[in-house]
């Protein structure tokens, strides 16, 4: 069926599939995943093919690219579990090829490029999503967009995972820029909880846990009003409880 749909030719199972496009995704999806799991990254990219076939998307659009990146980062960890690092090494570079394959044509528009960036962070590349985010990171942020907002702090994100001396010194420049004040007001990011923590873990990858301390404990002091909502703010509490203790030990 594969091989069938993933000819340009129209065939009656490319049209019944055309029709019923939820049906389509679940076969792709069993397929994708079994190649993935058999390390048959050939006939992973034949899939990829027939999928785009059936739903035009043109190459790999972002609903196929979502769907790799969860596959993907299910087969990493199964690998990774194993301890083999050489076939770790070996599917992380044919997943890599594969996706270079199936998007170098495709525009970086931002649901592209956060779908090809979640496929990299999967296999912990994040050096390469950090490449991906910086497409459409190059300019301002817009503080009246969330979506620009949050392309922001992906990319810093990324920036800071990758572990790199150069992506640190970037991510801590920009930052930065969205902490600096603006006239009287504080910069956006030093209103938004989730750019503090990404500054706050920042300054542990710098080495900087005397100042990281320094800025969690009133952060902490901040949220604990608020822990007994329960919640995505109590889970938020404890996890900087943590960061907050982790940096007092090691910077002690």
């Amino acid at each position: 069926l594969i091989d069938l749909l993933a000819k340009k030719e129209d065939s009656p199972e490319k049209t019944s599939l055309q029709k019923g496009q939820q049906l389509a995704t679940a076969i792709m999806s069993i397929a994708l995943k079994a190649h993935l799991q058999q390390g048959h990254i050939d006939r992973t990219d034949v899939v990829l093919q027939s999928l785009d076939e059936v739903q035009g998307e043109g190459g790999g659009g972002t609903n196929i690219l979502k769907m790799l990146a969860a596959l993907i980062r299910l087969q990493v960890e199964e690998v990774r579990k194993k301890g083999d690092k050489a076939a770790l090494d070996k599917a992380i570079q044919g997943y890599k090829a594969l996706l270079k394959k199936r998007t170098e044509k495709l525009a970086r528009t931002p649901d592209v490029v956060q779908a090809l960036a979640a496929c990299y962070s999967s296999m912990e590349e994040h050096g390469a999503a950090a490449l991906e985010h910086r497409a459409i990171n190059k300019g301002p942020v817009n503080e009246k967009d969330p979506v620009s907002k949050g392309s922001r702090l992906m990319y810093i994100r990324a920036l800071r995972l990758s572990k790199e001396p150069a992506n640190l010194k970037e991510a801590r420049k920009l930052i930065d820029e969205i902490m600096a004040p603006v006239g009287k007001k504080p910069g956006w990011g030093a209103r938004d909880l989730s750019a503090l923590k990404e500054d706050g873990l920042l300054l542990h990858d710098e080495g900087k846990y005397a100042q990281a301390f320094a800025m969690w404990t009133p952060l902490l002091k901040r949220l604990a009003p608020e822990i007994s909502k329960g919640g995505n703010i109590r889970e938020t509490y404890f996890e900087i409880y943590y960061y907050m203790v982790y940096s007092f030990y090691k910077a002690g």
